[in-house]
């Protein structure tokens, strides 16, 4: 019989990321999997699964098709801002409020 293969989304594509959950809490790295395929649904596909040769930690692979709109509902703009926009300018003052 022939094996049949795992869901797989396309990796090679700019937005396809691969995404490892991995830990000694075999139920929370479950429940991790299936909380992200109810948060990103048909987006996100396990890939695989593997526990560690003393079976005392889980290995999921997964895919994910993701986008910046996905990235900023998740952490907001903010998250997005780089870092050297954050500094007041030149002549801006040291950045405290209030008094003078």
């Amino acid at each position: 019989m022939a094996r049949e293969t795992p869901a797989q989304l396309p990796l090679g594509t700019s937005r396809g990321i691969r995404v490892i959950l991995e830990g000694g809490d075999l139920a929370a790295v479950e429940a991790a999997a299936v909380e992200m395929k109810l948060r990103f649904g048909a987006r996100f596909a396990v890939t695989g699964r593997r526990l560690s040769p003393d079976r005392q930690a889980l290995r999921i692979s997964a895919s994910l098709l993701a986008n910046i709109d996905t990235a900023m509902d998740a952490e907001g703009a903010r998250q997005w801002t780089p870092p050297e926009s954050s500094a007041p300018a030149p002549g801006e003052g040291d950045g405290r409020t209030g008094g003078s």
